[in-house]
């Protein structure tokens, strides 16, 4: 999974807002809200499809380990503007 709520709000002892990831072989298509993101980025030990239509909030409780990696500029840059494209009224979707 990939953070997305920003470093004030996981600062604090609310929630941490996610983005799950999955493996990519088990995403034989790509569609509107997934996100690839090549192996060996972020530490990643396998190519990762996040999937951007199922963000949730999750308890500090839950990440008792320290993050592995962190995701290119430009796979953030991707997931910010397929998340804003999901959850906004636009129906064109975002460019890469």
């Amino acid at each position: 999974m990939v953070v997305i709520s920003n470093d004030l709000i996981n600062s604090k002892p609310l929630v941490v807002v996610v983005i799950p990831g999955t493996r990519g072989s088990k995403v034989k298509s790509d569609y509107p809200g997934n996100i690839r993101v090549p192996k060996g980025e972020a530490n990643l030990p396998e190519e990762t499809v996040f999937l951007c239509f199922q963000v949730r909030a999750l308890d500090h409780s839950r990440f008792q380990e320290q993050p592995i990696g962190r995701i290119s500029k430009t796979s953030l840059d991707l997931l910010d503007k397929t998340l804003f494209w999901f959850l906004s009224s636009q129906t064109a979707l975002p460019a890469d």
